[in-house]
């Protein structure tokens, strides 16, 4: 049976050199066929890097482990996806703000 395993990598912890060997240790030390990583704290640029260096690091070590990618836009997810990496999804998480507006009266 295939599992999913949640990470949240925030970007005030972690610069992007830091969040890549800690993913890469992650693929390199577990079992798990798909990963769900949110890394929406980080920019554009950043999410890209990590996406891209994290994801070829995960076929080349199992073709058949498959990682979703929760990032904070839609510019951003449309951007990931024209790579056409073939062992990736992408999700744009909902800002909490988004989820507590106030109703019109």
């Amino acid at each position: 049976m295939k599992t999913v395993t949640d990470l949240y990598i925030d970007s005030s912890k972690y610069c992007i050199e830091e969040a890549i060997t800690f993913i890469n240790k992650f693929v390199t030390t577990n079992d798990e066929n798909n990963l769900q990583i949110d890394i929406s704290k980080f920019n554009f640029l950043e999410a890209m890097n990590i996406c891209i260096m994290s994801s070829t690091f995960s076929f080349t070590k199992n073709p058949d482990n498959k990682i979703k990618w929760i990032v904070n836009s839609q510019d951003t997810k449309k951007i990931i996806n024209r790579l056409k990496l073939k062992n990736i999804s992408l999700e744009v998480k909902v800002s909490d703000n988004l989820l507590n507006l106030p109703t019109a009266v």
